[in-house]
């Protein structure tokens, strides 16, 4: 998602690459979300891919994700989006679609699916 903000505030694509190295002296240093945080949250996008239209079936592991739409463009379109993870994959799927009831868990699932399959 970090891409696509790239591209909607440069106009541009730009490759991704991986920065390492690079501290910011007057950066504070962010402390780490408790335990009980990090187990509630868990929990939810646990239940968010597993229920209703965004319930990702049929995938080898857990998956814990969470859900959105938004309006695009003129409003006639909706950017459906399913961002989440699997094990130590992360993946972002969004989907536009006429109806914010839609999904763009099953394009995650697919994704999830092929590579499990080492497609």
């Amino acid at each position: 998602m970090a891409l696509a903000a790239s591209v909607v505030d440069s106009g541009a694509w730009h490759a991704p690459s991986l920065v390492t190295g690079l501290t910011d002296p007057k950066a504070t240093p962010r402390t780490s979300a408790s335990p009980q945080v990090l187990a509630e949250l868990r929990s939810l996008m646990r239940k968010a891919a597993s229920t209703g239209s965004n319930a990702v079936a049929d995938i080898h592991g857990d998956v814990y994700a969470q859900a959105g739409s938004a309006p695009y463009r003129s409003g006639h379109l909706r950017l459906n989006w399913f961002v989440g993870y699997r094990g130590g994959v992360a993946f972002a799927a969004v989907d536009l679609s006429k109806s914010a009831d839609g999904s763009a868990a099953a394009l995650a699932g697919r994704f999830l699916q092929d590579i499990a399959s080492g497609g």
